[in-house]
């Protein structure tokens, strides 16, 4: 691993898993010739990210191991197959699930396979670019200390927990499967308690549905980190703006990232790695999303309970925009009408 380059530009997307950060550095990245970095912190990258996911930091504490890989990754000097081309181990050393002799197992991998070869073919020139984009769903709960102490320009991406929380459950992300030991980091994490107060302490010794835990992981990753953004100097952008006020979503996020290009229309409609095409943004509005409709009375009620034990107000399951404004969102930041 080379040396970092302190002149680097060092520039960050955070957010949930499902939250549209994958389109966020796609569109980000090509329509500035940014070499997109994909995913640093998964657990299965090395011992370290296994060591650092999820973590909680705060902008005065000090880790030199993850200041470098972190300063290392902005310069461009890290490579490997996930971060560039976003293979995933299980693509070579597979593990089945079910019946691995079934045909139903086969086609999984073999669509994984085509995936992965329509991924390194599109990013085979975008590898080669100098200047970087980082973008990761495990780093939230450092944003503080990544701003301030190594200086990223970071955008959060938030977004409606009931569309999280309906697409992690629809499509049986590995976090629906086994919620546990995320929410057992975040349970043995004194930093985080330190720093929250204890908020959520009660809830993590809990017995909690699946619905009730991903609502709960939500609110971790997201009040706190809102919280702080102020003050920390780093943006937060609500996912619903990007798609319904692309007009002044975009320029903000660009701006807050010194990011000279706005990505096109033709570019912003394009389907990213980990999501279906998106609606034509001018027609967002007249399109009720898909929570509504996918989650029942029931798990809507499990996830607005969550919400109000938590006190996080930022959603709730009757709006399908933000309930409030922050300040230094996207939202707060438009103009009033006439």
């Amino acid at each position: 691993m080379a040396t970092f380059e302190e002149s680097a530009p060092k520039r960050l997307i955070l957010g949930s898993a499902r939250s549209g950060t994958t389109w966020v550095l796609d569109c980000l990245a090509e329509a500035n010739d940014l070499r997109p970095i994909f995913e640093p912190l998964d657990p299965l990258e090395s011992k370290l990210t296994a060591r650092h996911a999820n973590d909680c930091m705060a902008s005065d504490d000090s880790n030199p191991e993850l200041e470098r890989l972190f300063r290392n990754l902005a310069a461009g000097s890290v490579h490997s197959r996930w971060i560039d081309y976003r293979g995933p181990r299980r693509l070579w050393l597979p593990r089945p699930e079910g019946n691995p002799r079934g045909t139903a197992y086969a086609k999984r991998w073999l669509r994984q396979w085509r995936s992965y070869l329509r991924t390194h073919m599109m990013m085979r020139t975008a590898v080669r670019r100098k200047e970087t984009l980082i973008k990761c769903v495990r780093a939230n709960l450092m944003a503080s200390w990544l701003a301030q102490t190594i200086g990223f320009r970071i955008a959060l991406i938030v977004r409606h927990p009931c569309a999280v929380v309906e697409s992690q459950y629809r499509l049986r992300s590995p976090i629906v499967r086994n919620p546990g030991p995320v929410l057992a980091r975040y349970r043995a994490s004194e930093r985080l308690h330190q720093q929250t107060g204890g908020r959520y302490l009660s809830l993590l010794h809990a017995e909690l549905t699946t619905i009730e835990a991903l609502t709960l992981n939500w609110v971790i990753e997201n009040q706190w980190p809102i919280e702080q953004s102020e003050e920390a100097g780093y943006v937060v952008v609500p996912y619903e703006d990007l798609n319904a006020r692309p007009e002044i979503a975009w320029p903000h996020l660009c701006s807050s990232l010194d990011l000279a290009r706005i990505p096109s229309l033709d570019l912003l409609r394009r389907p990213s790695q980990s999501s279906e095409r998106r609606a034509n943004s001018s027609n967002h509005a007249q399109h009720e999303p898909r929570w509504r409709s996918n989650l029942t009375h029931q798990q809507l009620q499990a996830i607005q309970k969550i919400l109000d034990l938590t006190e996080c107000v930022y959603y709730n399951i009757k709006e399908i925009e933000p309930a409030v404004d922050r300040p230094g969102t996207v939202s707060s930041a438009q103009p009033s009408a006439p």
